[in-house]
């Protein structure tokens, strides 16, 4: 079961997106598998609305998210689309 992880150790504010990317890549067997799951459910980039639901929190959580630079978005429109690699770096995994 995956669960948010709001109290990261890491200060994201000064990383580049794509040190953001490197920091989400799967460490374990349980990651992978988790990520896995996650791009066969959401595709490669997902919306709010549909992140939120497959983690079971507040669309809320995941605009805090995006704001801290947990996780790598961009807009689209008026709309912010998330690589959904980069869900490793909110949730914890426990085993």
């Amino acid at each position: 079961m995956a669960k948010i992880n709001k109290n990261r150790e890491i200060n994201f504010d000064f990383l580049s997106k794509e040190q953001i990317m490197e920091l989400a890549k799967p460490k374990n067997s349980l990651e992978r598998d988790f990520l896995k799951d996650a791009l066969k459910r959401l595709g490669d980039n997902t919306s709010v609305a549909k992140l939120a639901e497959y983690l079971g929190v507040s669309p809320r959580i995941i605009y805090y998210c995006i704001e801290d630079k947990k996780l790598v978005a961009f807009k689209l429109g008026s709309r912010k689309v998330i690589l959904t690699k980069s869900i490793l770096n909110i949730v914890d995994l426990d085993n």
